[in-house]
């Protein structure tokens, strides 16, 4: 019998300290986040669209994986840093959005975001067992 072994998407102990575009980019990719932000697009429905649904998750994803200590942070790097803002679709400066009092709300002791990353497991590590 093969048992999988799961870890926590965000398993703090295993983070870099100071990642490279490379890993960022890796943790991107294997984020099984297609439903979750299918259905984000769906629940906004006409609603507003200033931030796209994809850029608003990455944003948050990479203030969690980059440990800034607010979204305000990751959005002042995210418009020094050409490369990263590209990771997740944001084409130019302009185009970084600004920090909403909602977006700081759901960045607010990670709470918001651990809860849907909880949900959010993924099987990468390796397998015991035979």
């Amino acid at each position: 019998m093969r048992i999988q072994v799961t870890q926590p998407l965000f398993a703090w102990d295993e983070l870099e300290d100071s990642p490279t575009l490379k890993t960022i980019k890796q943790l991107l990719e294997v984020i099984p986040d297609g439903d979750l932000l299918d259905g984000l697009q769906a629940a906004r429905g006409r609603g507003r669209d200033d931030v796209p649904v994809r850029v608003a998750w990455g944003v948050l994803v990479l203030s969690v994986a980059l440990r800034h200590p607010s979204i305000e942070a990751c959005l002042g790097e995210l418009r020094r840093n050409e490369s990263l803002r590209k990771l997740i679709g944001i084409e130019s400066e302009e185009a970084v959005p600004q920090a909403t009092k909602k977006f700081e709300r759901l960045y607010k002791g990670r709470t918001a975001v651990e809860r849907v990353i909880g949900r959010l497991k993924f099987s990468g590590g390796p397998t015991t067992g035979t």
